[in-house]
């Protein structure tokens, strides 16, 4: 072991993700959508125009107005970062220090506390139940118990789809004594009141994170926001790195967030997609010790009775990635043609594992 590498660095579990070849891929929660072709032309044209001899605007300004304006937000409440991985990253190594806590949610999105390993922060960690709710007063116990400087969570839930309420996060966040971060990866396919973005430029304590990558179909551009208060928001862009954000994502997000008639044609096709997969999910695994869990994401969550391992391997055999989790099965809402491939396969899968 290199003796200049540091423990916390060796100590770290790498996030390694697939980047192999598969006929259907249901793993990533990426969107089965391409830009339209009058999209693509403005992106095209927009890569032609560039300057790439020259640095691109720093504060993103024409992409972070985009944003905005798209959500209905008032100006200079929000900063763009080089995917929402990035931000996470920034907030976390500049608003806490080496021995502060971070408490998350287990399970929840695992780069809260990679991040958080990497700058020496402690994490604790509030254990859902069965069902994966949350008992916001539990959580606030937690947070005291700990002294905890800040809390993450994701919401809607990667990897369980469950949605907190809006007014139910809102009490939580005005009773924490510490910064508060909701990421809202998923929010855009999320049918209940779960939003709390147009509450976060006007409290001291809540980051709201958003991301291209769902919803927008986007996610080779690297693309993500923050929306706080601006004295945060301020801080955030005195430590994010200059020129974070590229001239083609800068370009290509902000003519994406002005599209929005198409923008949400594809966000509600994905809804209607996830709802047909969970049913017809509930369909197939009847009779079988399968559990289907309700979400409010573009991915339906499966806890298989012992055998997700095995069913994971027979979808591999079949050129059918999805998400393997331990004791669970995570699958994207992959577009019509593609879901029906992989509900197939599942239910001959079901037969063959659990017999007929």
């Amino acid at each position: 072991m290199n003796r200049f590498i540091p423990s916390k660095i060796n100590e770290l579990k790498e996030y390694t993700p697939d980047n192999g070849t598969y006929t259907i891929r249901a793993d990533a929660n990426e969107s089965p959508s391409l830009p339209s072709p009058e999209l693509m032309a403005e992106l095209e044209d927009s890569l032609r125009s560039l300057a790439f001899n020259r640095y691109p605007d720093s504060p993103a300004s024409g992409l972070v107005n985009a944003f905005t304006d798209y959500y209905g937000l008032p100006r200079g409440c929000a900063v763009a970062g080089n995917g929402s991985d990035e931000l996470i990253s920034i907030i976390e190594s500049s608003f806490l220090c080496a021995g502060d806590v971070l408490v998350v949610a287990d399970p929840d999105f695992s780069m809260y506390e990679f991040y958080a390993g990497i700058s020496g922060v402690e994490t604790a960690a509030y254990e859902k139940g069965d069902g994966f709710g949350i008992d916001l007063d539990s959580l606030l116990g937690l947070c005291r118990e700990k002294k905890a400087k800040m809390v993450m969570m994701s919401n809607p839930c990667n990897p369980t789809g469950v949605a907190l309420d809006a007014a139910d996060v809102m009490s939580f966040v005005r009773r924490a004594d510490c910064l508060v971060v909701i990421d809202e990866a998923y929010m855009d396919f999320c049918t209940s009141r779960s939003s709390v973005l147009s509450e976060a430029p006007a409290t001291e304590n809540l980051i709201v994170l958003k991301t291209l990558s769902k919803a927008f179909g986007m996610a080779s551009l690297r693309c993500g926001f923050a929306v706080s208060n601006r004295d945060i928001i301020g801080a955030v862009g005195k430590v994010k790195s200059p020129y974070n954000v590229n001239s083609f994502t800068q370009a290509a997000g902000t003519a994406v967030l002005r599209r929005k008639a198409e923008a949400e044609s594809k966000r509600k096709e994905i809804i209607e997609e996830r709802k047909r997969l969970y049913t017809e999910l509930k369909k197939i695994t009847e009779g079988f010790p399968v559990r289907v869990f309700p979400s409010e994401t573009n991915f339906v969550l499966l806890k298989p009775g012992g055998k997700s391992r095995e069913i994971f391997d027979l979808l591999l055999e079949r050129s059918i990635k999805i998400r393997y989790m331990g004791d669970y099965l995570r699958i994207t809402a992959a577009g019509r043609r593609d879901d029906d491939e992989i509900l197939n396969s599942l239910a001959a899968i079901f037969s063959q594992v659990y017999g007929s």
